[in-house]
């Protein structure tokens, strides 16, 4: 079969855990014998970067354009409201980016397209994919909050943004009307959408993830006693990271020594804020046998999210390496968690239901073997295996 994937971001142009999801599937579905055409935005490099430049990477033929805009999707951070505003008007109504997609799939006569995250490379692409049997692919509320973030506490929103909420609802039921399966990692994402009345038409698959495949050093299971908290994320105030940071400092006799792995807009204060405080490490990025020795050597991982998360990759990372998990009860992490069983959750925001929880976790003695086998059925290649059962069953 001839695949087509799009999404908005691509490695190496990737941020979150959509794109690792998508590199992996990619991979198995090459592996299993499937050719596979990926298309994807990357960075302004003159005007000869508006056009679809093919690239090859490892097996599977990639594509690349600029989508016409005031900035590539990965530096939104760095414009101001009114301009993210502007870039989002442009992001729908350009058709150039369709243009650009169709003129590929003309070329390469796939046999099915799977969307995921398309703000960034063209919201409206939907409308260019009637011709083709369409997937898409979940994994966050950007087709309802255009910031692609609903905060805990501030589900009630102002008449402004309640507005561009309403609009951008209302086009995404428009644009992604005709999308004949939708994929959900979790239930939740799907009855937040459900809700908001998209996809009606649409079949519907819910199921996690792939849990990745990590090499880790092996672990030294404990008999009892949280000492070693893991963080791996975004340095985002959404992550919860300062929430985090603050309820540890407010409470110095709080027996835990806490590692931080990432990057992002909040790097700067994570660093300042932690110059007197030895309990705290933060490391920055690193490459994936970095933070695998960290991950090996923590007796739990912690997921302190402010928004609403849908699938995390930290939590599969974590439970494939049979260390349990502590986090948010907010959006879908509660789905991955079994309480007792492979970690605990707390209430978003809250320092005494966090230290409840992490208190919790040091009194109970964990099998890896029962962590493991929470995910032992999330193997990539099951996922694509059942992928491509679906996919089989649009294109006949």
């Amino acid at each position: 079969m001839k695949i087509c994937m799009i999404s908005n971001l691509y490695p190496p142009y990737h941020r979150g855990g959509a794109g690792v999801v998508v590199k992996r599937t990619v991979d198995e579905l090459i592996n299993q014998g499937h050719e596979v055409i990926v298309i994807s935005a990357k960075p302004f490099a003159g005007i000869s970067s508006l056009k679809p430049e093919l690239e090859s990477s490892g097996g599977e033929q990639i594509y690349r354009f600029y989508p016409l805009n005031l900035y590539f999707s990965k530096n939104d951070h760095k414009f101001p409201l009114f301009i993210r505003a502007i870039w989002h008007l442009i992001d729908v109504i350009n058709p150039i980016n369709g243009w650009n997609i169709r003129s590929i799939l003309k070329k390469e006569k796939s046999d099915v397209v799977i969307t995921h995250n398309l703000k960034g490379i063209g919201l409206s692409i939907p409308l260019f994919l009637r011709d083709y049997p369409h997937v898409h692919v979940l994994h966050d509320v950007q087709l309802v909050e255009p910031s692609g973030l609903i905060i805990h506490g501030e589900e009630q929103i102002g008449l402004l943004k309640g507005f561009f909420r309403k609009i951008q609802t209302g086009m995404s039921i428009f644009i992604f009307r005709f999308v004949d399966l939708v994929i959900s990692p979790t239930q939740f994402l799907f009855s937040f959408y459900k809700d908001h009345k998209l996809f009606t038409r649409s079949n519907t698959w819910v199921h996690p993830n792939p849990a990745p495949e990590l090499s880790i050093p092996d672990h030294i299971e404990k008999t009892g006693g949280v000492s070693h908290l893991y963080y791996i994320g975004q340095i985002e105030e959404h992550k919860g990271i300062r929430f985090l940071v603050d309820a540890i400092k407010s409470h110095p006799d709080l027996d835990l020594n806490l590692s931080v792995v990432g990057k992002g807009s909040l790097s700067d204060w994570l660093n300042e804020s932690i110059k007197d405080e030895s309990r705290i490490d933060y490391r920055g990025f690193l490459e994936q046998e970095s933070f695998s020795k960290i991950l090996a050597s923590s007796d739990a991982t912690i997921i302190p999210s402010l928004c609403y998360e849908n699938s995390p990759t930290a939590v599969y990372e974590s439970l494939q390496a049979g260390i349990p998990v502590i986090a948010a009860n907010i959006g879908g992490l509660p789905e991955l968690i079994r309480e007792g069983k492979n970690g605990y959750t707390f209430e978003p925001g809250n320092v005494e239901s966090l230290l409840a929880a992490i208190k919790k976790t040091k009194e109970t003695v964990f099998s890896k073997q029962h962590i493991t086998s929470t995910v032992s059925e999330l193997s990539i290649k099951h996922y694509v295996k059942d992928l491509v059962a679906h996919l089989n069953k649009l294109v006949k």
